[in-house]
């Protein structure tokens, strides 16, 4: 029954076994959903009504038998029907395996159903072969359309979701209202626990809203932590639920560190979701700590200093541009020998000799650095204040975006 084969000797035959099986299409229909839910786990669930599974049955059933009516099987086959249940299906959530699965099923008793009524009616073997092939050939046009159908709906979806989703994280991390929809419903859509413990990281984007992170969300997943993403034009913002509160933190920089050399900084630990729009700024702030750091992911809570020296960026800078005010006399190498001797000595716990061993001087060329530092900026490294003041101003010149500080 070919697409050129007008004038078949077997359509007289065919037409006759098309009308048998005609009568017992709706029983047809139900025996073949019966083969699928035997075979196929997921149908058994529940999950596909049971008088959809046999309408649809039915409908591929009918198809094949109202193109074996016609000259021109193939030709004559309509797979609407398929794609419309492609459609459907993916609507409903089900399986691709477990779609095809269905169509293989329902193709092979289509198929024992017409070898059945034609041994009834006595058919030669030749119109079976005929038959065979026009089936195997609708069976094909069958499953393309399935399958084209069913992944441009699942694409859809799957877009549309996680539009969904990046708006409900967008709005969290913003601390955005929205009045439609309750906080224990923004958890349950973007599938984190309603109450528990979370944090927000934040990385810096290399290129304007290209992701630096690769598939952390899958990765996070396999070491035993729930995330949400949000890509920014600037960011890259992740929400990470931590299971065992505090302690995981180490387990989740552990899995950050390894999946991107990317900066990037994460929030302390918080248990209300609510809270999530003040995390994500501690989170920010750990960033912008990380850079010039030999860290690229620095925890909000690890640098106390450094989050105090960027947490407030224009008055940090205007304080260390105080303070290190004195150094304007020197040219940039003198200003920079003087700036990483303290740095050195800050490290060192304020030990000349360590400091001296630590950067290969001697111990008095140390000390000469010191006082003449001291004596520039008019504070003394014995002085407590003094010598806060002066790490303030050191961190902030050196973390702060640019590192430039600005004319009084």
């Amino acid at each position: 029954m070919g697409d050129s084969d007008e004038t078949s000797p077997h359509h007289e035959a065919l037409a006759t076994i098309v009308q048998d099986l005609r009568v017992e299409e709706q029983l047809l229909g139900e025996r073949i959903s019966d083969c699928i839910e035997a075979e196929v786990t997921y149908f058994r669930s529940g999950a596909v009504d049971r008088a959809d599974l046999v309408e649809t049955t039915s409908g591929v059933l009918r198809a094949a038998l109202d193109a074996f009516g016609q000259k021109t099987a193939v030709a004559a086959f309509d797979s609407s029907g398929a794609t419309l249940t492609g459609l459907r299906w993916a609507r409903m959530g089900v399986p691709l395996v477990a779609v095809l699965s269905a169509s293989r099923i329902s193709s092979r008793f289509t198929w024992q159903t017409v070898v059945a009524a034609a041994e009834r009616r006595q058919a030669p073997p030749e119109l079976l072969v005929t038959v065979a092939s026009a089936l195997f050939h609708m069976q094909d046009l069958t499953v393309e359309a399935v399958i084209e159908s069913y992944r441009s709906e699942s694409t859809a979806i799957r877009v549309s979701q996680e539009a969904e989703r990046s708006a409900l994280v967008e709005a969290l991390i913003n601390g955005q209202a929205m009045p439609t929809v309750t906080l224990w419903e923004i958890a349950e859509l973007l599938q984190l626990p309603h109450d528990g413990h979370f944090t927000v990281v934040v990385a810096e984007l290399q290129r304007t809203a290209r992701g630096v992170l690769g598939d952390v969300e899958r990765h996070l997943h396999s070491a035993g932590f729930r995330s949400v993403w949000r890509l920014l034009p600037d960011v890259q913002v992740g929400i990470v639920s931590l299971p065992g509160g505090a302690q995981d933190i180490r387990g989740l920089l552990r899995v950050l560190r390894a999946n991107s050399t990317a900066r990037q900084g994460v929030s302390p630990v918080y248990d209300d979701l609510a809270a999530t729009a003040g995390a994500n700024r501690l989170a920010r702030s750990a960033l912008l700590g990380s850079i010039g750091g030999a860290e690229h992911v620095v925890m909000f809570d690890d640098a106390p200093l450094l989050m105090t020296s960027v947490a407030a960026p224009e008055i940090n800078l205007r304080i260390a541009r105080s303070v290190l005010a004195g150094l304007d006399l020197l040219g940039p190498e003198q200003r920079t020998l003087l700036l990483d001797t303290l740095s050195g000595w800050f490290d060192c716990a304020g030990s000349a000799a360590l400091t001296a061993e630590r950067l290969y001087l001697h111990r008095n060329t140390v000390r000469q650095r010191l006082n003449r530092l001291e004596q520039l900026t008019d504070r003394s490294l014995t002085n407590p204040r003094h010598v806060a003041e002066l790490c303030i101003a050191l961190e902030s010149e050196r973390h702060l975006p640019g590192g430039v500080l600005p004319a009084l």
